[in-house]
């Protein structure tokens, strides 16, 4: 049964047909469409080629009216040429069509368009991606007809799925205004969803950047770091918890390994953005853009979506796409535009933590090492605890590092600096459990017993004991109670000689009971 000609399907045909003739959807996308149409009066495909030609024709432009009707005939005739559609009805719909395009021809340029239209087969051949260039039959790379230069391999099934959906989404977002490309996060906006569409539909370098030379047309800003906050914007506002290794929720235990970006339609085309590319250069400087793109989706508090943006640059890197020297130029300095409030806001929530602690590790300064080699050097107290936050927020990685650098003996002339930064690793070691609770727990007593020593800082040895009152050791107990031993000598016999003055002393013999009890 035919639809009538007002129905939601002729219509979308219709739309097809103009967006076919425009070069933006092939032949094989629109063949349905063409199947359907020939079943109506020629009139109804006449009046869509007349309104093209029209629009599409400039006075003066050295291309004549007659021309582009007869680019537009042999579009049409492709369907036959290519066996898209019924021989018989569209051999008879075909010379009907040829007839009503001659009445709209200029009176002039008559004569010529219907000796063109005798020899229409004999001249569509392949077309090309620009109507200028087929009018014109201009020289393609390496001497060929355009025609020939354009054509590549066969589209895939999911090309011309994503060629449809960007043509459509041209359509609809040719209605909205620029200022309607942003969405909410879980809601993609029409541009993002064309962005997306462009970029599956796009076989190279040059076929994404036609497509996106049609959405520029329409007014939308499309450079790449536009590209990746709009594709960015458009990604789930939440991402699922990863267990830890020992099956636990998140949160507990070691540091859960990267989550892979969830392969939604953003996520593929960001991929696809990046990689595409055949020049290192421009591959660099995309890479630098989304991972620009996912600091700045951090910083407007959209940690979900910054998330899964560095874990696809980790993806990224993994396939070996990017050089190395770009990606250790980004990881160590891709940071430094990371807003500390916003930071600071999401180390309070614990809810936050897992998240927090992926989006991190992608920077190298950000990263255990990075933030212990901070530490070391950071000259206020406030900027210190936020460090620690950090490092916590980190959890075994953290730890194994102040373990390790905990391991060296300290003396005498290591400086004020060296042991404030010892004391805040022993902080560390309390504060953040082993990864099993059935872990031997020797390494931590024996880098609590090395700092214990009556003759160092009485603010690193308070915080050894904290340690050792922690730990369930023998050895931890014997320490204890050597300490409790010595200070009451101090107390009992003050000199010159001793490292503390009273009033310490009893702040730590105060510590080391309570650390006993």
């Amino acid at each position: 049964m035919v639809p009538d000609q007002s129905s939601p399907q002729v219509r979308e045909a219709v739309e097809e047909l103009q967006l076919y003739l425009s070069d933006i959807l092939p032949p094989l996308v629109v063949a349905d469409a063409f199947k359907l149409l020939i079943q109506f009066p020629p009139s109804l495909v006449g009046s869509r080629l007349r309104e093209w030609t029209s629009s599409q024709y400039r006075p003066g432009g050295g291309i004549s009216l007659s021309d582009y009707i007869f680019y537009a005939m042999k579009k049409v005739n492709v369907m036959d040429e290519f066996h898209l559609v019924p021989p018989e009805p569209f051999d008879r719909f075909l010379e009907a069509l040829k007839g009503l395009v001659l009445e709209f021809c200029p009176e002039a340029e008559r004569e010529a368009l219907r000796k063109n239209l005798t020899r229409l087969s004999e001249s569509s051949g392949k077309l090309t991606g620009s109507v200028d260039a087929l009018i014109r039959q201009r020289p393609g790379p390496g001497g060929l007809p355009a025609a020939a230069a354009a054509s590549g391999p066969p589209l895939s099934a999911e090309e011309l799925r994503g060629i449809r959906h960007f043509s459509l989404l041209v359509r609809r977002i040719g209605q909205q205004a620029p200022a309607e490309g942003a969405a909410e996060p879980g809601a993609p906006s029409a541009f993002a969803l064309a962005l997306a569409a462009a970029a599956r539909a796009s076989r190279n370098p040059e076929e994404f950047e036609q497509n996106l030379g049609k959405l520029r047309e329409l007014g939308w800003s499309v450079d790449t770091p536009d590209i990746f906050r709009t594709l960015g914007n458009s990604l789930p506002g939440w991402l699922p918890p990863e267990p830890s290794p020992e099956g636990g929720e998140e949160g507990e235990g070691d540091a859960a390994p990267p989550v892979a970006p969830p392969e939604s339609g953003p996520v593929k085309a960001m991929h696809r953005i990046v990689v595409q590319p055949e020049d290192p250069a421009e591959v660099a400087r995309r890479f630098n853009a989304m991972v620009k793109s996912a600091v700045e989706r951090f910083n407007e508090g959209a940690l979900p979506q910054a998330v899964m943006m560095l874990a696809l640059a980790e993806r990224i890197v993994a396939e070996k796409r990017v050089d190395a020297d770009t990606v250790d130029a980004v990881r160590h300095k891709g940071d430094e535009a990371i807003d500390l409030e916003r930071l600071r806001k999401y180390t309070e929530a614990q809810r936050f933590h897992g998240m927090l602690r992926r989006f991190l590790g992608f920077f190298v300064a950000t990263g255990p090492r990075g933030l212990l080699a901070e530490l070391l050097r950071e000259p206020k107290r406030e900027r210190r605890r936020l460090i620690l936050q950090l490092l916590e927020i980190h959890g075994t990685p953290a730890r194994e590092e102040a373990l390790e650098r905990l391991k060296s003996a300290f003396g005498q002339g290591e400086g004020d600096e060296k042991w404030y930064f010892r004391r805040n690793l022993l902080y560390l070691l309390r504060r953040i459990p082993p990864a099993r609770r059935d872990e031997p727990i020797d390494d931590d007593v024996d880098r609590a017993v090395r700092h214990a020593v009556l003759s160092f800082p009485s603010s690193l040895v308070k915080e050894a004991v904290a340690n050792l009152g922690q730990l369930k050791h023998e050895r931890a107990e014997e320490n204890l109670l050597s300490l409790l031993e010595g200070l009451e000598g101090l107390l009992i016999k003050p000199s010159k000689a001793s490292p503390y003055d009273p009033r310490e002393s009893r702040l730590l013999l105060d510590r080391v009971v309570a650390a006993l009890a």
